[in-house]
């Protein structure tokens, strides 16, 4: 009996830490990209739900979450090249089995927003409450529909139901004619999205592999070159020794480019460090210009 508890408590052990590594594979592999970015319409839509905050009850502005506006975009998008508007079990809160996320079906009727819940957990990493309010139509009828609605009222004013409710991040995606605004109960640490120079961004990836960024190596270790996904990279410098090249990744990552990485030697011997990968050069161009010309004078892009 004994040993057959022993064998139990083994093989228990090893599930639960196979359902860890699980999900912190999961996790790890979904990363927002770089370049994305925010268009202006969606930036103004956040800014006015905003000023209505501020009109109706100085309540405060909600900061803008990248985390958040991602999830949302992608959202916005699956509904509109995935979904059945004519489905009669599943509503526009459902998530399809099209991408890199697990399916999930939202049925009509229900109040509990479990796939929003589940799919920030699994797509952006973000394990606080969430809330989310989808449209259909035009944007510019967004804004009149939303302050007509009591649910949306309450939910954004932080009233009847939702007084308790701490909004701390918020997001919104538009694609097409479909929008989706994201509430968030937890400060998202990352930076401010992008503003796109565009007003259509381009198409998120849904597959996992065209998804994947440039995959992490221990700090202070050489990308070799047979390993570098393909994209545009901004590169800080360039130095004749691997030492070297080590202060300045220190330097780079201690400054917030977290992802900075070693490239391998060149034709001329000399290691690289770049800050960041891009798919587009127009957003790595951009990306250069919004840097500061004193701290990082003689940046240029790799084109891999």
């Amino acid at each position: 009996m004994k040993k057959n508890l022993q064998i139990l408590f083994v093989c228990l052990l090893i599930f639960i830490e196979g359902l860890v590594a699980t999900a912190t594979k999961r996790v790890e592999a979904q990363q927002i990209p770089d370049d994305f970015c925010i268009t202006t319409k969606e930036k103004k839509l956040l800014q006015d739900i905003n000023n209505w905050r501020n009109s109706s009850r100085r309540v405060g502005d909600i900061p803008f979450s990248l985390k958040l506006s991602y999830i949302a975009r992608l959202h916005a998008q699956d509904i509109y090249e995935n979904q059945d508007i004519n489905n009669q079990d599943c509503d526009f809160h459902s998530w399809s089995d099209k991408g890199f996320w697990e399916a999930c079906c939202h049925s009509k009727g229900e109040e509990e927003d479990n796939c929003a819940k589940m799919q920030a957990i699994e797509i952006i990493g973000y394990k606080a409450g969430v809330a989310e309010v989808i449209y259909k139509g035009s944007l510019d009828k967004v804004m009149a529909h939303w302050e007509k609605s009591k649910y949306f009222s309450n939910l954004v004013m932080q009233r009847s139901n939702f007084a308790e409710k701490k909004h701390k991040a918020m997001g919104v995606g538009i694609y097409k004619d479909i929008i989706c605004f994201w509430l968030g109960e937890e400060t998202d640490p990352t930076v401010e999205p992008q503003v796109c120079d565009e007003d259509m961004p381009p198409i998120l990836a849904m597959n996992r592999k065209k998804h994947r960024q440039q995959e992490d190596i221990p700090s202070g270790e050489v990308m070799p070159d047979e390993k570098l996904a393909s994209g545009f990279y901004l590169i800080y410098g360039s130095y004749g020794t691997l030492e070297y090249a080590k202060d300045a990744l220190k330097k780079v990552k201690n400054s917030g480019f977290e992802r900075a990485l070693i490239l391998d030697q060149n034709e001329n011997g000399r290691f690289r460090i770049a800050l960041q990968q891009f798919e587009t050069r127009q957003n790595a161009d951009k990306a250069r210009e919004n840097l500061d010309n004193k701290a990082y004078p003689d940046t240029w892009i790799l084109t891999k």
